[in-house]
C-alpha cells in the first residue's frame, strides 16, 4: 500500500494537521487529569474474604476443633473457592477464603455469609447468639489505620456490657468524626478497627 500521499497531503494542509494534533493532545490531557483515576498502585479487586471469630477464654486447640474446622469444611463447599486457609490461636479463629480471580466479590461475600449460617449449628452456641464472628472482604487498600482496645476496670464491665458500650456509644461517636470511613467492632472485648484517618477529639470523657 502506497502511503506517500499522506506526507504530501499534510504539507498542503498544515492548518488541519496542527488542529488535529492539538485536539488529540487536549483530549489526552483531559482524560488524564479529569477522567482517569490515579492510584499509587494499580487497583485489583482482592478475591479474599475473611471470617474472624472470637471466643474468649478458649485455648488454640478448642478454637481449632470447635470453630475453625467446621467453618473450613463449610467454606470448601462453596462454588468458585480456590483454597481455604486458617489460623487458630487463643480466643481467636481467622479463616481466609480465596475465590477465583474475576469473580463477583459481592456475590462471594454473600455466599460466605450464607455458609456461616449453614455452619452455625456446628459452632458453639455462644458464637451464634452473641454474634461473635464477622465476615469481611479483605482489601489491602482498606486496612484499618487505627486499632483501639477497650477494657473494663471493674467487675461491672463484663464482656456483654463492654460489647454493648462499644457498639452503641464508641462506634457512634467515632463514626461522626471527619474523614472516618467506617468503624467496626471485631471482638467481644471491644476492639475497634477504623478504616480511615482518625482525629482525637471524638471520644470526650463523661
Amino acid at each position: 500500500m502506497n502511503i506517500s500521499f499522506i506526507p504530501r497531503w499534510s504539507i498542503k494542509h498544515p492548518v488541519f494537521v496542527v488542529v488535529a494534533y492539538l485536539s488529540v493532545l487536549a483530549i489526552a490531557i483531559y482524560a488524564l487529569v479529569v477522567q482517569l483515576p490515579m492510584w499509587m498502585m494499580p487497583y485489583v479487586q482482592s478475591p479474599l474474604v475473611a471470617i474472624v471469630t472470637t471466643a474468649p477464654s478458649s485455648s488454640p486447640q478448642e478454637i481449632e476443633r470447635q470453630i475453625t474446622q467446621p467453618i473450613e469444611q463449610q467454606m470448601q463447599k462453596l462454588k468458585g473457592v480456590r483454597y481455604v486457609r486458617s489460623t487458630s490461636q487463643a480466643d481467636l479463629s481467622y479463616v481466609t477464603v480465596q475465590f477465583n480471580w474475576g469473580q463477583n466479590m459481592q456475590q462471594a461475600l454473600q455466599a460466605v455469609q450464607s455458609g456461616m449460617k449453614t455452619a452455625a449449628p456446628q459452632l458453639p452456641a455462644e458464637i451464634v447468639t452473641q454474634n461473635n464472628y464477622q465476615v469481611l472482604p479483605f482489601d489491602p487498600l482498606n486496612r484499618p489505620v487505627l486499632t483501639l482496645a477497650l477494657r473494663g476496670e471493674s467487675s461491672e464491665w463484663e464482656a456483654g456490657r463492654l460489647r454493648a458500650f462499644a457498639d452503641r456509644t464508641v462506634v457512634d461517636r467515632l463514626s461522626k468524626l471527619e474523614n472516618v470511613q467506617s468503624v467496626s467492632v471485631f471482638s467481644t472485648v471491644g476492639n475497634l478497627a477504623i478504616d480511615s484517618r482518625y482525629r482525637h477529639k471524638g471520644l470526650a470523657k463523661e
